[in-house]
């Protein structure tokens, strides 16, 4: 038997995917984990079969995949886990310095979209990469204006009663800005793997739908106790990020969304 290599993101949002595949014990899936830009990367270079890619990646590298319209990871309005962390207002961002994640690409794209949306120019920001190897308050008070956090770091600190900065979610001002939902991650395959392979690729596009419905459905419970004691986070914070937050449904107004991410984000590059 063949297997399948597919990928997946270590972060919270994907637990739903995760523990059903664990749990099923499929011989036929090989699942790998890591952070979104490791995963691109592997996808990219051919290692993985099928994953969860970057909105990014998959726009701009369309060619190469096929989407699968079974599941993606999504919010239609507040997300909770794509946080710029800032010591001034959004609109006062120009000739600031930003911390961008070493582990995103779209969210990267996504708060340059919106800085030019509110006409601040990318050469009008100064951007260094940071690694979350401080707090958020040393990063902000020792190396940036302002910091991108993305994932369960970005929860964590989002639900940080003693975080006085300015949050700007990022999902929240994308449906403010377009009225869509915003694709972080799309399902996707290597679009030959797929034309070589139809039964395995629907096979997988069926399990991926069950998967996260079947985690939200029977795992719920035991994702959130789990990752309320990682996070040091309630189980209600956790539950309501899963279930109200992030959405995983693939539907139309999504594929639209995702083809006004691609303008907007060929605007930057002209």
């Amino acid at each position: 038997m063949e297997q399948i290599s597919v990928g997946i993101i270590n972060f919270l949002n994907c637990m739903p995917f995760i523990v059903p595949f664990q749990e099923w014990g499929l011989e036929k899936i090989n699942l790998s984990l890591g952070y979104p830009t490791l995963i691109n990367s592997l996808m990219r270079e051919g290692q993985l079969h099928a994953a969860p890619i970057s909105s990014i990646e998959y726009i701009t590298n369309k060619d190469e995949y096929i989407l699968m319209n079974s599941a993606c990871i999504s919010s239609d309005g507040e997300v909770g886990s794509v946080i710029l962390f800032s010591k001034c207002e959004f609109s006062e961002l120009r000739g600031k310095s930003i911390g961008i994640p070493h582990n995103s690409a779209t969210s990267i794209a996504l708060l340059k979209i919106l800085l030019l949306q509110n006409y601040i120019y990318s050469d009008e920001v100064e951007f260094f990469t940071h690694k979350y190897d401080k707090t958020l308050n040393e990063t902000l008070n020792q190396d940036f204006q302002a910091v991108l956090y993305i994932g369960d770091s970005a929860l964590i600190e989002n639900n940080n009663p003693l975080n006085h900065y300015y949050k700007y979610d990022l999902g929240l001002m994308w449906k403010k800005l377009t009225g869509y939902p915003f694709v972080f991650g799309t399902w996707a395959a290597q679009k030959k793997w797929a034309e070589e392979n139809p039964e395995d690729f629907e096979w997988l596009k069926f399990t991926i739908e069950n998967a996260y419905k079947t985690g939200l459905l029977k795992h719920l419970d035991k994702i959130a106790e789990q990752y309320s004691e990682k996070l040091q986070l309630s189980q209600e914070i956790i539950k309501d990020y899963l279930t109200n937050k992030i959405k995983y449904d693939y539907t139309d107004y999504h594929l639209m969304s995702l083809d006004v991410f691609e303008n907007l984000y060929n605007d930057l590059t002209i």
